[in-house]
């Protein structure tokens, strides 16, 4: 097999509850039901509710009050959809949300809407990526919504791919083979080994694309940028590294 050193980063809309526009005015918080109430799975980078601190994941929403309103609604068996466009409101309006955390404790928190621009919120995350690489020495060459990067000793090639939506996933890819037969035989080996490497609980996937390439990656929910920063050199190029030697293994055994 030749070796193909190769990381792709690429960010992607979720199928979840956002608008598919640019922009859109609220707190900047995706939700899902629990229990018949709506729950905190993320807050947008950059958001109102991100800024202003107090609204955690994992809380669970039970009801909410308009600033022009003596009383707050209580959610319970709401849609989605409604619950929606209770949170959501003009710039510079206020909602107050009930939130109920783990051991019963009940919190009122009041934000501040504001416009989410995705394009912005995206391309400042891309700036700040780009800094915390150049700090770190890596050669840097951006295209776009591309981040090309590598160190001067080191021939591996990586790339971040950033979209303009928001709420996103990141998926690390290494390509880090290219079967050197196209034969049905090279081919169900390197399936074979794919399969025995996936069986194990590590957070690498592997897998064969059409073109005989062997395919590395992780998925990663982006909930925080310097959780995305530290966690991408730490983590994810050493699990790619040694899933590839697990694969290597594997192959050999065939």
């Amino acid at each position: 097999m030749k070796r193909v050193l190769f990381i792709v980063v690429c960010i992607s809309l979720s199928a979840v509850i956002f608008a598919q526009s640019e922009q859109f005015e609220g707190i900047g918080a995706q939700l899902i039901l629990s229990d018949g109430y709506a729950k905190v799975q993320m807050l947008v980078p950059g958001s109102p509710s991100w800024l202003q601190g107090e609204l955690k994941e994992n809380d669970l929403i039970t009801m909410i009050k308009q600033e022009n309103e003596a009383k707050a609604v209580n959610i319970h068996g709401m849609s989605l959809d409604e619950i929606v466009m209770l949170v959501r409101g003009k710039k510079d309006t206020k909602v107050t949300l009930t939130v109920r955390r783990g051991g019963g404790t009940t919190h009122e928190i009041t934000i501040t809407r504001n416009v989410i621009d995705y394009a912005k919120l995206s391309q400042e995350f891309q700036d700040n990526i780009l800094i915390f690489l150049k700090d770190r020495d890596y050669l840097t060459e951006v295209n776009e919504n591309r981040i090309k990067f590598t160190k001067k000793d080191d021939n591996t090639l990586h790339a971040i791919d950033f979209s303009r939506e928001f709420p996103f996933y990141v998926f690390v890819q290494r390509s880090g083979y290219r079967l050197e037969g196209q034969n049905s035989l090279n081919r169900s080996k390197a399936i074979s080994a794919c399969n025995e490497v996936n069986k194990s609980e590590n957070v690498v996937k592997v897998y064969l694309d059409d073109d005989g390439l062997v395919v590395f990656c992780i998925q990663h929910y982006i909930n925080d940028e310097e959780d995305f920063k530290h966690v991408l050199l730490r983590k994810y190029m050493p699990l790619l590294a040694e899933t590839g030697k697990a694969f290597d293994k594997e192959y050999k055994k065939l």
